[in-house]
């Protein structure tokens, strides 16, 4: 506390306070002080900061550390694991390294879109204009996320069934309409029919009544004739 810097030191040498040790309440006084000061600075405030300052470096080596590691096992663009391309390698694919550096490659997509900031927007093509507006909106969907050339979806099957599924149920419920509507309709059909072949039995049953009577006056006639001669 007297030598090497500290407060006892400072005190006694560059502002030329002394403690007197004949004075046993200020020795005891100054002795108090000292030793508070060593403790609570030099030792616990010394080390809280210490101890801050390594947690932090900690931390950020920590932090460096699973960055290093995720971009070794997980791919920045899609966000697959390096096993499912590793699993897949064995069944003909060609490996994470090969997905990281060619089908997904990060200076890629750099490349991509500083083509197309230095390109009119007149000549885009369809998708152009789409990854374009995407960055307008800073809308990152244009970027595969969880979909890879070398790795089949599992949910595609799985979607495809539900897509048939929804189509048939649509085209069920069609049928159905358009089975209550030809139903009415024919039901209306029929109706008419029946109205009009009842017309058509009613004209043809007086056409028969007037055929009678016609037959009737023919018979009258030729019976009249013959009586005359």
């Amino acid at each position: 506390m007297l030598y090497g810097g500290g407060i006892g030191d400072f005190i006694s040498g560059d502002l030329g306070n002394t403690p007197d040790l004949t004075d046993e309440l200020a020795y005891w006084s100054r002795l108090l002080f000292d030793l508070s000061f060593f403790i609570v600075v030099i030792v616990l405030l010394l080390n809280i900061i210490f101890g801050i300052i390594l947690d932090t470096f900690s931390s950020l080596r920590e932090a460096q550390n699973e960055k290093i590691e995720l971009k070794s096992s997980q791919c920045f663009i899609c966000g697959l694991n390096r096993e499912l391309f590793e699993d897949q390698k064995q069944l003909g694919g060609r490996g994470f390294s090969y997905h990281q550096q060619n089908e997904h490659s990060v200076f890629d997509y750099v490349y991509f879109t500083i083509y197309l900031r230095g390109k009119h927007d007149t000549e885009f093509n369809g998708a152009e204009t789409f990854v374009q507006d995407c960055l307008d909106k800073d809308d990152i969907s244009w970027i595969p996320d969880g979909v890879a050339l070398q790795i089949p979806r599992i949910d595609m099957d799985a979607e495809r069934e539900k897509r048939m599924d929804e189509m048939f149920r649509s085209l069920r419920e069609r049928s159905d309409s358009v089975q209550e509507i030809l139903i009415g309709e024919i039901g209306k059909v029929s109706m008419m029919l029946d109205r009009q072949f009842g017309q058509f039995r009613k004209q043809i049953s007086s056409l028969k009544e007037e055929l009678k009577t016609v037959k009737q006056q023919n018979t009258e006639l030729l019976s009249g004739d013959v009586k005359k001669r």
